[in-house]
């Protein structure tokens, strides 16, 4: 394929077919703790571990895996983020005698979910100073999918009240089984000294954003 082959150092797993001896030592391999499954009806006998000589008449070995087989290599990849230090992975393979070019030959990804605020939409609510409102930080994902408060407290909600706004900037809350983020903004204008010398107040709007959970996927399919 002329591209450089050369094992990188310090790797999570290492998979290399010319280390097997037979398809017992494939079945029962595992690289820094981290192991491969077989699909129950893996086909061993036309697949599993083979060998072909290449261009150079050398004696390759690799492991086939027949259509309707499959292969699990239980490393989680994608758990941590990919933007922090990135992500490499390095395999090389081929398909041959495709009948479907739009099969799976390979893919590795997380399907999960993420909590997604349309800061581009300002929602109205109309929430009354002195109501008591339940807020959180932020919003926690359940097992099934649905989304709770996190570690939510109960204040007043109070525009007039610089304690009461600083509570609830940027916080979340519930309301009729959504969620909503909340964003306070001072009215353009408002404050200032007033003709006669005195104070205007500071006036302050709650604009409420909607938070939803949705799907999110990382990783790749080819």
């Amino acid at each position: 394929m002329g591209i450089d082959n050369e094992e990188v150092k310090d790797y999570a797993f290492r998979f290399k077919a010319s280390d097997f001896a037979s398809d017992s030592a494939v079945q029962s391999w595992v690289s820094n703790d981290v192991n491969a499954t077989f699909s129950p009806q893996f086909d061993w006998i036309n697949g599993g571990l083979r060998s072909e000589k290449d261009e150079k008449n050398k004696n390759r070995q690799f492991i086939q895996i027949k259509a309707g087989s499959s292969m699990t290599i239980n490393y989680p990849l994608f758990r941590t983020n990919a933007k922090s230090r990135g992500k490499t992975l390095k395999m090389i393979f081929k398909a041959k005698n495709c009948r479907d070019y739009d099969a799976k030959v390979l893919e590795c990804k997380r399907d999960t979910k993420i909590i997604n605020v349309d800061s581009e939409n300002d929602i109205f609510l109309q929430i009354e100073n002195g109501t008591e409102l339940e807020w959180a930080y932020a919003i926690s994902i359940n097992e099934d999918g649905s989304g709770s408060l996190m570690n939510p407290e109960t204040a007043t909600f109070d525009l007039t009240n610089a304690d009461s706004r600083n509570i609830f900037r940027d916080k979340y809350i519930e309301l009729g089984g959504q969620f909503y983020k909340c964003n306070i903004q001072q009215v353009e204008g408002s404050g200032g000294t007033a003709e006669d010398g005195s104070e205007l107040p500071k006036v302050y709007y709650s604009y409420w954003h909607l938070a939803t959970i949705q799907d999110s996927f990382e990783g790749f399919v080819m």
